[in-house]
């Protein structure tokens, strides 16, 4: 154990009386010869002790300075040295240091501020050049206030090998050289460096506060300012088992501490109260097979309580409506199942509560029957959160910087998360360079720029302009865009974020910067149970007050949709064996060949291998359709080849009966005879005509043949390309094989082919959206972008609704008569529509309003 020693002199004799070991000791250290003694303050040795380091109990340290009456103090006042031997007694020396450390002054507290007291010069003067810089003394670090350091010191501590430094000056020198003490130093410091010095001669205790990570269960005691909703929330949930449904909602806004107080404090609280069995977790993308997991981990025969975390994740995460639909069946079943006793707990942002009412309304009825909103903090709730975990790992904030903390968190909705975040960073300022909590404060801006500030700092901070691409890929893609206002955060597979021509290593390398194992912990890296590894943004706060990160998201609002689809329609086409029926074709390709062009170095290998295959498969079934078209050619060419020989035929056949007929006709002349056999002869000929026209239909007959020959033979290949999963490629086949036009086929019809098109369509597995009306739609047509269609019907209204959700966006109300013809302006800004009213009508395509209408029509216009 380090000492810290107190110089005594004698002025009388001009002489140094020696120097006392202290620890504050029950008793005189042994061997020492005490000048005097007194009983000192002991309440200012405690105040001193609290404001400077505290240790991780307060009776620890209270219980050694309240000391039995008659013992005593060395000393007539409160000496540095006393209070630094105190501080040691919980708290590591962190100075490599192996000899004592002397120090000089007194320390009184007014208004919990420490004043630094000098003495008097001749004493110091004798404590320096008797006592400490005596060739006899081996001790190499003197503490002194600044007051008592005159000019002619420093010339002594030259002559004798030794130093003076400032107290910057020290910590600099300790931040770059671990063997400074080869000489004796003298540091002088000021009051307003006491917060520092004690940071940086002592170990602080571990940093009690959390940044963005919520509180857990273990967290519970250093976990303050919501005692009073936790004591709410334990009563409710002891009233559940007299209540037919056994469950209750923990409802609050993103920041609210809605996980910490659960977690932290209800079911920290259950868990003390009785030997209850619970499980906790978050649904994410597939909610059934967490909750099983869980089950399983845990192996609860009957778990008492089921706290689900996030619950709002089976709307942002799990894209399976029938999942999630059992998801929350088995939670309604086992709350109210009167075999059992579980009680069923989810916390819930308040703004999913419609989503809730819309798509589980027996679970929104159960939500009201028993839920506790988590309330703002007050300004004593927040004191709680900032005061009292610093007190239990031995440090006392200054009330200036407690006031500013509490305003600048007070009537802001969400944060609690940024508060956690200045005091983590707060606290690493101290334990790392011994920075003063108002000078960190005012550095990062406050309270509300902590945050954005870290995060901004580690990303101009990375290493190239590629790391940052990468970043900002990441981030983007760990986000849901809502369809209303607001984000959710969303876990990802790292496989999702890494680009072609990336490496894993480089992207989680990037990715660790701004995760816990690195410089921060904005976000999580982890691994599922499948044992891949995974990414998501710690805390939703981030990217509701990052500049940067909102500015990209903004950028890329449009295009994440998009993106997302990507991702999943990859994800699928890989694990189903990359099957040619799930690449994308027009007009999904033809998105995709745009979002290539301009972000090709953000997709992922996947998504490059999904695009490039689905172009290749495009260039293929073109082929197919070209050579299709090729074989209908040379049909085409062969018939009409076979036509034109018989028709010469025919001609050269014509020829020779006129020049028969011509023949007959000049011996008329001479005999009756002939002239019969001359009408015999045109008589021939005209039956030699009609089996022109006979061999004329055999020809067609033929080429009808061949034709239903070749669309027999497309049936075949339509069926061949199913088994293959070519869905696509086989419907397009058997339409081949049909007539284009029924009423004037070009080919035969062969009921084979009809066959095959409705089983292709039956196999198709495209989704669409079913569009419904009250009466039937008599019109239907897309906008120039493919993003909203407009349909007539027979109601008198005209409706535009979303193409791949199929929700009414406008209502076009004005016409008295059915809608019958729609149509979009070319810049998909207007929408034209006509009506049996004898009117047509001109409308704003976003805001539904009616522009014009077009009169004067003596019908219907269609």
């Amino acid at each position: 154990m380090i000492h810290f020693a107190y110089p005594d002199v004698d002025t009388e004799e001009d002489q140094f009386s020696g120097c006392g070991r202290y620890a504050v000791s029950e008793s005189v250290p042994e061997g020492y010869d005490l000048p005097f003694a007194k009983i000192l303050n002991r309440s200012k040795v405690s105040d001193a002790a609290l404001i400077l380091a505290k240790d991780s109990s307060d009776k620890e340290i209270k219980d050694q300075v309240i000391q039995k009456k008659g013992e005593k103090y060395i000393g007539e006042s409160l000496h540095l040295a006393y209070l630094f031997a105190l501080i040691h007694r919980s708290r590591e020396v962190k100075l490599n240091i192996l000899t004592d450390i002397w120090t000089t002054g007194s320390i009184e507290v007014s208004d919990g501020k420490p004043f630094l007291k000098s003495v008097k010069h001749e004493g110091f003067q004798l404590k320096l050049e008797k006592g400490f810089l005596s060739e006899e003394n081996e001790d190499m670090l003197f503490i002194v206030p600044e007051g008592d350091i005159q000019p002619e010191h420093e010339d002594l501590c030259s002559k004798n090998n030794a130093e003076i430094l400032s107290f910057e000056a020290f910590r600099d020198c300790l931040s770059k050289d671990k063997e400074i003490f080869q000489k004796k130093i003298i540091v002088k410091v000021r009051e307003d460096e006491l917060f520092a010095l004690v940071s940086l001669i002592f170990e602080l205790g571990p940093n009690p506060y959390k940044g963005l990570e919520y509180f857990d269960e273990e967290d519970a005691d250093r976990f303050f300012g919501r005692e009073d909703v936790t004591e709410k929330l334990f009563e409710k949930y002891q009233t559940l088992q007299d209540s037919p449904i056994r469950l209750m909602a923990i409802l609050g806004p993103s920041g609210s501490g809605k996980s910490s107080i659960a977690r932290a404090g209800l079911i920290h609280k259950i868990r003390h109260s009785a030997d209850h069995q619970d499980i906790v977790f978050r649904p994410g993308g597939y909610p059934l097979k967490a909750f099983t997991e869980e089950l399983a981990k845990n192996n609860p025969s009957d778990p008492d309580v089921i706290l689900v975390d996030q619950f709002e994740e089976i709307y942002t995460q799990c894209k399976d409506e029938a999942e999630r639909n059992q998801f929350v069946r088995n939670l309604l079943h086992a709350s109210s199942d009167e075999d059992s006793r579980v009680s069923v707990i989810i916390i819930l942002r308040t703004d999913f509560l419609k989503q809730t009412k819309n798509h589980h309304p027996e679970l929104y009825n159960a939500i009201a029957e028993n839920e506790i909103i988590v309330k703002a903090m007050t300004r004593n709730q927040i004191r709680s959160v900032i005061t009292e975990p610093a007190r239990r790992s031995g440090y006392i904030f200054d009330m200036e910087t407690v006031d500013r903390l509490i305003s600048e968190t007070e009537k802001h909705e969400g944060a609690l998360p940024l508060l956690e975040f200045a005091l983590d960073s707060i606290w690493k300022g101290m334990e790392k360079e011994g920075v003063q909590p108002a000078d960190t404060l005012e550095k990062l801006n406050g309270v509300g720029g902590a945050l954005a500030s870290r995060a901004q700092e580690i990303y101009d901070g990375l290493a190239s302009d590629t790391d940052r691409r990468i970043a900002r890929r990441a981030f983007i893609s760990l986000i849901n865009i809502g369809e209303g206002a607001f984000d959710t955060r969303r876990r990802v597979l790292l496989s999702q974020i890494v680009a072609k021509d990336e490496s894993s290593e480089h992207v989680r390398n990037v990715l660790q910067q701004f995760s816990k194992t690195g410089k921060a912990y904005f976000i999580t890296l982890s691994t599922d149970a499948e044992g891949k590894e995974t990414a998501e943004i710690t805390h939703e706060a981030l990217f509701e007050h990052w500049g940067s990160l909102k500015q990209w998201l903004d950028e890329k609002r449009d295009d994440l949709p998009f993106i997302h689809r990507l991702e999943k329609a990859s994800s699928h086409w890989k694990n189903q064996d990359k099957p040619d029926g799930l690449l994308w074709r027009t007009p999904d390709l033809d998105s995709l060949k745009d979002y290539h062009r301009h972000n090709k170095q953000d997709m992922t290998e996947l998504q490059h291998v999904f695009f490039e295959a689905s172009v290749e498969a495009e260039k293929r079934e073109e082929a197919e359709k070209e050579a299709i078209r090729q074989r209908e050619l040379r049909y085409a060419r062969d018939i009409a080849e076979e036509q034109r020989k018989r028709a010469e035929e025919q001609e050269e056949a014509g020829k020779k009966l006129r020049k028969r007929f011509i023949f007959a006709l000049g011996f008329a002349l001479i005999a009756i005879l002939a002239l019969i056999a001359a009408v015999s002869g045109f008589l021939k000929a005209t039956e030699q005509t009609g089996v022109a026209e006979q061999e004329q239909n055999k020809a067609e007959q033929e080429r009808d043949k061949a034709l239903r020959n070749q669309s027999l033979q497309l049936v075949v290949s339509a069926q061949t390309e199913m088994e293959k999963g070519n869905i696509v490629t086989g419907m397009m086949l058997a339409l081949e094989a049909l007539p284009k036009n029924m009423s004037a086929p070009e080919r035969p019809y062969v009921p084979q082919a009809e066959n095959k098109l409705y089983e292709s369509v039956a196999y198709f597995r495209e989704p669409l959206v079913v569009i419904e009306g009250d009466k039937p739609f008599v019109y239907a047509v897309f906008s120039p972008d493919g993003k909203r269609i407009v349909t007539g019907s027979f109601e008198n209204i005209a409706r535009v609704r979303d193409t791949e959700t199929g929700k009414e966006l406008v209502s076009l109300k004005g016409h008295e008569k059915s809608v019958v013809y729609a149509s979009f302006s070319p810049d998909g800004s207007r929408i034209v529509t006509a009506s049996w009213d004898n009117t047509a009508r001109l409308w704003d395509n976003d805001t539904g309003e009616q522009l014009a209408v077009l009169e004067g029509h003596e019908g219907g216009v269609d």
